[in-house]
């Protein structure tokens, strides 16, 4: 039985072709540029604070999330449309060999700035391992297995989430925050070669034209949009005047553009699909909650609590947790109820999650942050997989690869900004709070600076940053009503096919 099976293919007008041995190596492939990509979103979240220490720069720590997750916006749909006219492997290694020269980069970063711009090169090349990856789980499978390896793979981007946090406090604690982006070396070394030898790609040879034009308009405007949201305290009137027109001008333009251009980057007419426009839209809210959790939560167990970031670390890591429970769940639960039933009861999650980090204080200690972040892992694991599901089932084999991009491009958007409006509100409260200047800030998270600090100017710092993450936390539980008024308009009645193609 065991041997007839593995030599069974897998056969289907919407799927590739390929013997059951040869598609578990791809899938061990995707699920390591999962990995990478996922560890690195969350390992240096602990790592943070101690850059700041060793470094300096506490305004523009939201920069180094922003930075990165902008690369990765403007880089995945245009890979998902690259991957639709040149098929997936070789994309995908491509993706894979720039990310880790960005790691390396990073690695050496001299500066607050220089981190920056690296993790820009960095975003551009990890844009394309979490939509490539899906895509091809997509083309390997038929719908009703789709969702169970999709939801399994939800899973390993929980599991690496969840140690992420671990690892980074305890290399910085160790070895120092440059080691924290050493990890994914070996994976992404080992990872190549099995997927070239293991994936046997289907591309479609045509004429075709990359949108060159819409990625720039993309960039300029999305771009202008977050430098104004993350330094609009610091910003003069007539330069946020001159953000907003420029942010204006290029979305308008890139509008229009996009809906005459031969080969849109952006594929806008898939957003007729309701199914496809909600969940995009769905992505986007909780991409913006999970940054109140990955860069807020750290500064406040660290900063205001004067914990470590081993501590840090365990707090931060109830989030993962929660995404990695649910998601080993939730692919599975989607073949019996509707997409909306699924994402209400995400949403209802992340509201609750975020009302609790709104109550977070020195006396509760981080176990209260770590109830609250485990409560929004909870609920980003219902949304993550249900919107992600449902756009892929939602179209055509042709399109899949742009459908599959596009949830993720607006998760990370989503991401991007969240990161960047977040930033943006506590550097406004601090610079109310702490009208001489924030060089104190960058003092308070450093262990050791921290315990040579007078106690009446310890105590005064700690409570403007406490006061300056509460006003950050109340706008994430705005965000958080926002996820789950979008999932309440999910298409009654949707739900994933029980038929699997034959």
């Amino acid at each position: 039985m065991k041997s007839n099976a593995a030599r069974q293919p897998v056969e289907s007008a919407d799927t590739i072709e390929m013997s059951v041995s040869r598609r578990r190596w791809v899938v061990a492939a995707c699920a390591v540029a999962l990995f990478m990509v996922s560890v690195e979103s969350s390992i240096i979240a602990t790592a943070t604070p101690a850059i700041v220490g060793a470094v300096g720069g506490f305004e523009y720590v939201s920069w180094v999330f922003a930075a990165y997750l902008l690369a990765q916006a403007v880089a995945i749909p245009i890979y998902g449309r690259l991957a639709d006219l040149w098929g997936r492997k070789w994309l995908l290694v491509g993706a894979t060999v720039l990310f880790l020269v960005g790691t390396i980069l990073c690695s050496a970063a001299w500066g607050m700035i220089p981190l920056v711009v690296f993790r820009f090169i960095q975003g551009i090349g990890g844009g394309g391992l979490q939509p490539l990856a899906l895509t091809i789980i997509g083309d390997l499978y038929p719908p009703r297995e789709r969702v169970k390896i999709q939801g399994n793979l939800n899973a390993v981007w929980g599991i690496s989430s969840l140690t992420g946090p671990l690892i980074g406090a305890l290399l910085t604690a160790t070895l120092g925050w440059r080691s924290v982006f050493w990890i994914n070396l070996l994976p992404g070394i080992v990872m190549m070669p099995i997927l070239i030898a293991a994936f046997q790609d289907r591309v479609q040879t045509r004429v075709h034209q990359i949108d060159y034009v819409g990625s720039v308009l993309f960039v300029v405007g999305v771009g202008s949009l977050l430098l104004a949201l993350v330094q609009f305290a610091d910003l003069s009137r007539d330069m946020l005047i001159v953000l907003s027109i420029v942010t204006v001008v290029s979305l308008t333009a890139l509008a229009f553009w996009e809906a005459h251009a031969p080969e849109p980057i952006m594929a806008f007419d898939l957003w007729r699909n309701p199914i496809i426009s909600t969940t995009n839209v769905g992505s986007l809210a909780i991409g913006m909650v999970l940054m109140g959790v990955i860069v807020f939560i750290p500064p406040y167990v660290q900063g205001v609590m004067g914990k470590s970031a081993i501590v840090s670390g365990f707090a931060l890591i109830s989030q993962s947790l929660g995404w990695t429970v649910i998601g080993a769940f939730a692919g599975r639960l989607l073949v019996r109820i509707t997409y909306r039933t699924m994402s209400i009861w995400g949403g209802l999650l992340l509201v609750l999650g975020a009302l609790m980090l709104v109550g977070l204080n020195v006396d509760r200690g981080p176990v209260w942050a770590f109830a609250s972040g485990g409560l929004i892992g909870f609920g980003i694991g219902f949304c993550n997989t249900t919107f992600l599901v449902a756009a892929q089932n939602a179209v055509r084999w042709d399109q899949r690869g742009a459908a599959t991009s596009g949830n993720i491009f607006m998760r990370q958007l989503g991401a991007a900004l969240g990161a960047s409006l977040l930033g943006g509100v506590i550097n406004w409260s601090l610079a109310h709070r702490i009208p001489e200047g924030r060089e104190g800030i960058d003092q308070l998270m450093d262990p050791v600076l921290r315990a040579q600090m007078a106690p009446a100017d310890l105590a005064r710092l700690s409570d403007a940053i406490a006061l300056s993450l509460t006003t950050v936390y109340w706008v994430v539980v705005g965000l958080a009503v926002i996820a789950l008024a979008v999932s309440c308009l999910v298409p009654a009645g949707a739900r994933t096919p029980q038929q699997s193609p034959q």
